[in-house]
């Protein structure tokens, strides 16, 4: 479970958070909806552990979060922009199974650099699986994605996040 109680965070003069409590738990998914564009980074950022609240606390099943960034690979964060473009092959980056999973099978021969932005979050969720997270964020997943493709993305979610184990 993770969780944020009376959270605030602030940068410069602009409040950001002002007593947030949310409760994030492994048994589904969450989506948080309507932050602005610092807000929802301020909050990715308290949930990562990588800054702490200006007020209340951040747990990661009752321990606080900053010990939890300390282990390697149990928060992973995955974002639109966080996977580069690069020469190297899916099948060097992903196993056969991981990339039916996030329907990538097809694509085990091309280079990251020939994948579309929807395939290249695809590889992202797949890599980020690998690591076994306790905690993964996904940061605006569906940000450039046409219409389309976004929903069939979506709707894909479910099957590529299951049985993670992790607080998503």
């Amino acid at each position: 479970m993770l969780e944020l109680r009376d959270v605030s965070r602030s940068a410069g003069r602009e409040t950001l958070l002002i007593h947030v409590s949310l409760t994030f738990t492994r048994e589904a998914p969450t989506a948080v909806l309507g932050l602005s564009g610092a807000g929802r980074e301020a909050l990715l950022r308290l949930l990562a552990g990588a800054d702490k609240p200006q007020a209340g606390f951040v747990k990661l099943d009752g321990k606080d979060i900053g010990q939890a960034r300390k282990e390697k690979g149990r928060i992973v964060r995955v974002s639109a922009h966080g996977f580069p473009r690069s020469g190297q092959r899916v099948s060097k980056l992903i196993g056969a199974e991981a990339a039916a999973r996030v329907r990538l099978a097809g694509r085990m021969d091309a280079s990251v650099s020939e994948l579309d932005l929807d395939q290249r979050l695809r590889l992202a969720i797949a890599r980020a699986r690998a690591e076994r997270p306790e905690v993964m964020l996904l940061d605006a997943l569906g940000t450039g994605l046409e219409r389309d493709v976004r929903d069939r993305f979506v709707a894909d979610l479910r099957t590529m996040l299951a049985d993670t184990g992790a607080v998503v």
